[in-house]
């Protein structure tokens, strides 16, 4: 297993456009398939629900550690079911960069080898087939 996932797609709109998809809050949840309690604040953890996928209700939070404006957003969250605050926990970098006549998009979660290895060994391959999706998602919402 390895410690990071790594993905990355051409989405053909402007950096502004994808990094409003993702620095809202709202937006994000629209893409995401989730509910956030309020905006996104750096250092402030902020409750979630996912709102799709059959885990309709599946609480989770995220905590703002860097947004760049229209360059980098990361978050750690939970790793596992477990979401307490003491709960093992992933990071996740949103890098943009233009490319072309768009802009690319890099996601990359890490932190997997800190992990329980029974939780590192159930995570890991849901969410590296969980973020394929989730950029496919991530495109659509733009270009909609």
């Amino acid at each position: 297993m390895k410690d990071s996932i790594e993905k990355s797609t051409h989405i053909a709109a402007p950096r502004a456009a994808v990094w409003a998809a993702l620095v809202d809050a709202q937006a994000f949840g629209t893409w995401f398939l989730c509910r956030f309690d309020g905006p996104f604040v750096i250092g402030e953890r902020l409750g979630a629900e996912i709102t799709g996928y059959g885990h309709e209700g599946m609480p989770f939070w995220i905590e703002p550690v860097e947004i760049a404006p229209q360059e980098r957003l990361v978050f750690d969250w939970p790793a596992g079911e477990e979401v307490s605050g003491d709960a093992p926990v992933t990071r996740v970098t949103f890098t943009l960069a233009e490319e072309g006549a768009g802009t690319r998009v890099t996601v990359v979660e890490s932190g997997f080898l800190s992990l329980p290895p029974e939780v590192a060994e159930r995570k890991y391959p849901d969410n590296e087939g969980g973020w394929t999706i989730q950029l496919q998602n991530l495109t659509a919402h733009v270009a909609a």
